[in-house]
């Protein structure tokens, strides 16, 4: 990974860092996804955090459409945004 994708989009990419842990992204990835779901679902319900995914869906689809040119890799096991997608 080249210095500039160390970004504020590089970590929210990332899972908020979860995704820099040193192996198995993707599972820590998942891990950190299930505490934010689990305080969504209690104070808001299900449908606020269906309404989070699909934000957190698009987000991430901008995040990654800006920071991808900038890396070496076309698919790098660091971003695990779509990990909390997927949980969500």
């Amino acid at each position: 990974m080249r210095i500039s994708a160390r970004g504020w989009d590089a970590w929210l990419c990332a899972g908020l860092g979860s995704g820099w842990l040193p192996t198995m992204p993707g599972t820590w990835g998942s891990l950190a996804a299930l505490g934010p779901a689990a305080v969504m679902v209690s104070a808001w319900g299900a449908m606020a955090l269906l309404g989070a995914a699909l934000l957190l869906l698009a987000l991430g689809c901008w995040l990654c459409a800006r920071l991808l040119p900038r890396l070496d890799e076309s698919d790098p096991g660091w971003i695990v945004i779509d990990e909390w997608v997927g949980v969500w």
